[in-house]
């Protein structure tokens, strides 16, 4: 008896403590939305905590002038139907416009006023004079649906503008502003309370001091004629907020006689226990009211510190209540795209309204799947439509929130306007495509200005070779004809003939080097070991005067023209024994290594090498690193094997040391592709 005595008003105690910390919500926060109300009631978890109590809600106080605007402002929230009901007029309105949980039962309370009801206003009035929490005599609740109907009793505590002086009933009355309260059905709260009953006890709630079955608000067992009132019985009153209810207490006779003769031990440690229960739930309801005001004032220190950030950034903060499927933002999101702010969040469906039509359909679906994928973060560059219908772009960025069993509940981001950004990075595009197209054109025209110079090189090279051999002829009939004596005369006319050869060298060198590249061939195959056994006889005389070593591994076969083939390694051969060092019999090392469908072949020899930094430029036209006095050529031999080699489709490259030699690298295809070079 005592336990239950004893639970009763505890715990009815710790429900006035869960109405204190809802106003403490409200004197430390500037407003609460629906949104802050939802999220604070969340944060208590009423079931876990609490349970028996069927939810917690705010009623406003609206005066006759304000009740249009009122109205208007709760169906902006997205509750186009809501109206303030019994919709009859009177001096004050007290409408139900927050009840959390929001569930199909607390909805049908939307709006209500509950002040139009003599029960409801009489402990309304109470709590309002008082300041004190103040709980009604017994009522049906409008939550009921017509199934399981239970009798209730509902909660109050006054909301007071706490700026205004709370001396006299009427500066309470005067302060007013509403009231946070809970509904209870008397059988879901008593279950709360309880959890079960012990079967050898039953007991009946009256509402009031008087034990009549008209003021019957509760029974364990069924109807009070169910029970044995012959066999014992006790009565205890307990005070709820301000109001009475009777508790009648009946043991069954199985109970009685089966106790009785334990019942000193049993009241004796029955005392105990209740004592030490007393002391555990005193102690849990003070750490409940600790850990409310704590959850109170962090809850503003979080919303203090959103609000801080959100100001002084021009990012769009926004958040996605999956439950509600509503969407609310800053301040900012007038500034960036010109809306006014909404009284309340929007939907979701009208939040997508403002997402270009182009970009609408790609980003609901990876919004919508982002919800139930694994990834921590969500990223996407999309367009925005200001209210003037300007598109702006944006990065935004989000992630979930989840509840304490791992499911997502929020969605939460921000969005950076990055139209600069992009404005920047399509001038940079359009510059850059309009830079290639400049290169292309020029290199167009650079390509068939050298070309046409080639040809003209090619034309003209072959129209000078007669005019130069007719010189040579002439130079050899007057030396065979006229034997001059002088010395003089001798010298000038080898300095002449020795001129005309050159220049017939180099009319030769650039006729070799345009046929190159402007006679296509049919490609043969060609025995390199064959081309280099003929090009070792060409120079058979020179490689003997210098006393120079030829080495040369197998090679292999290839497609290619033989023409070419023979001039290439012929200036190459050339090249290794005219570039000697002085004194140092030359040394040429030819080697072959085939990979797959290609070949590559070294030429290394020992001479005068050259540096790094002169290893491209030797390829190129007329470019020589020794005067022509020292070493003889035209500049074009190594520019024309870079045109055979890559006319065959490979690659040639050199390195070199100076004073110790160089190597050149010869990479071919084993077949052409067309059967032609």
């Amino acid at each position: 008896v005592d336990n239950i005595h004893s639970a009763i008003g505890v715990r009815m105690t710790a429900y006035e403590q869960v109405l204190r910390s809802a106003v403490g919500f409200f004197y430390s926060s500037d407003t609460v939305t629906r949104s802050d109300w939802k999220a604070y009631v969340q944060t208590l978890r009423l079931q876990d905590y609490y349970p028996g109590i069927q939810g917690l809600g705010y009623t406003a106080r609206v005066l006759p002038e304000k009740k249009e605007t009122f109205v208007n402002k709760v169906r902006a929230e997205g509750f186009p139907g809501f109206a303030i009901w019994p919709a009859e007029p009177r001096e004050e309105y007290h409408a139900i416009v927050y009840l959390e949980p929001f569930t199909e039962r607390n909805e049908r309370a939307f709006g209500y006023d509950m002040f139009t009801e003599g029960t409801r206003r009489q402990a309304m009035q109470r709590a309002m004079d008082t300041g004190d929490p103040a709980l009604s005599q017994m009522v049906t609740l409008v939550q009921e649906n017509g199934k399981d109907v239970q009798k209730g009793c509902l909660l109050y505590l006054p909301v007071y503008n706490n700026k205004m002086g709370l001396v006299t009933e009427e500066d309470k009355r005067a302060a007013l502003e509403g009231f946070v309260y809970s509904p209870f059905r008397i059988n879901d709260l008593m279950l709360g309370i309880l959890d079960s009953v012990a079967p050898q006890v039953a007991f009946e709630i009256y509402d009031g001091d008087n034990v009549d079955t008209a003021c019957l608000f509760y029974t364990s067992h069924g109807y009070p004629q169910q029970v044995d009132k012959a066999g014992l019985s006790v009565t205890r009153p307990v005070t709820v907020a301000g109001h009475n209810w009777t508790l009648v207490f009946r043991a069954r006779p199985h109970f009685v006689s089966a106790n009785e003769v334990n019942v000193p031990n049993v009241i004796a440690i029955a005392g105990v226990v209740v004592s030490l229960l007393l002391l555990y739930i005193l102690v849990k309801i003070n750490r409940l009211g600790s850990r409310n005001r704590v959850l109170a004032e962090r809850y503003k220190a979080e919303k203090d510190r959103y609000e801080i950030v959100s100001l002084s950034t021009n990012d769009i903060i926004w958040e996605w209540d999956l439950a509600e499927n509503r969407v609310s933002s800053n301040k900012n999101t007038e500034t960036v795209l010109g809306y006014p702010q909404p009284a309340g969040p929007l939907s979701y469906a009208e939040w997508l309204q403002r997402i270009h039509p182009g970009d609408r359909d790609r980003v609901a679906q990876k919004m919508e799947a982002f919800v139930t994928a694994e990834d921590p973060f969500w990223s996407e560059e999309y367009r925005l439509l200001k209210k003037s219908g300007e598109a702006i772009d944006i990065l935004d960025r989000g992630s979930l929130v989840y509840d304490a069993d791992g499911i997502p509940v929020r969605m939460v981001g921000s969005m950076i306007n990055i139209t600069e950004r992009k404005r920047a990075e399509e001038a940079q595009r359009r510059f850059s495509e309009e830079l290639e197209k400049t290169v292309q054109a020029r290199t167009v025209e650079l390509q068939r200005s050298n070309e046409d110079l080639e040809r003209f090189a090619h034309v003209a090279s072959h129209d000078l070779k007669e005019p130069v051999r007719k010189m040579r002829t002439a130079i050899d009939l007057f030396r065979s004809r006229y034997s001059p004596k002088q010395d003089d005369d001798k010298f000038l006319l080898d300095l002449l003939a020795r001129s005309a050869g050159r220049l017939n060298e180099m009319i030769e060198g650039i006729l070799a080097y345009s046929t190159v590249k402007y006679e296509p061939q049919s490609a043969e195959r060609v025995d390199l070991d064959g081309v280099l056994r003929d090009v070792c006889d060409d120079l058979e005389l020179i490689i003997t005067e210098k006393g120079a070593m030829v080495s040369v591994q197998p090679l292999p076969v290839i497609e290619g023209s033989s023409v070419l083939l023979h001039q290439l390694f012929y200036n190459l051969v050339n090249n290794a024994l005219k570039f000697s060092r002085p004194g140092v019999a030359p040394v040429l090392a030819i080697t072959a290594q085939e990979s797959g469908d290609r070949v590559e072949i070294k030429l290394a020899d020992n001479g005068i090498g050259f540096g790094p930094e002169e290893a491209e430029k030797i390829f190129q036209s007329f470019v020589r690193l020794h005067s022509k006095d020292k070493y003889e050529g035209t500049g074009l031999g190594l520019a024309l094997c870079k045109r055979i080699v890559e006319r065959h489709g490979g690659t040639l490259t050199a390195k070199g040391t100076r004073g110790e030699g160089a190597v050149f690298t010869l990479n071919f295809p084993k077949k052409q592709q067309d059967g032609t070079i």
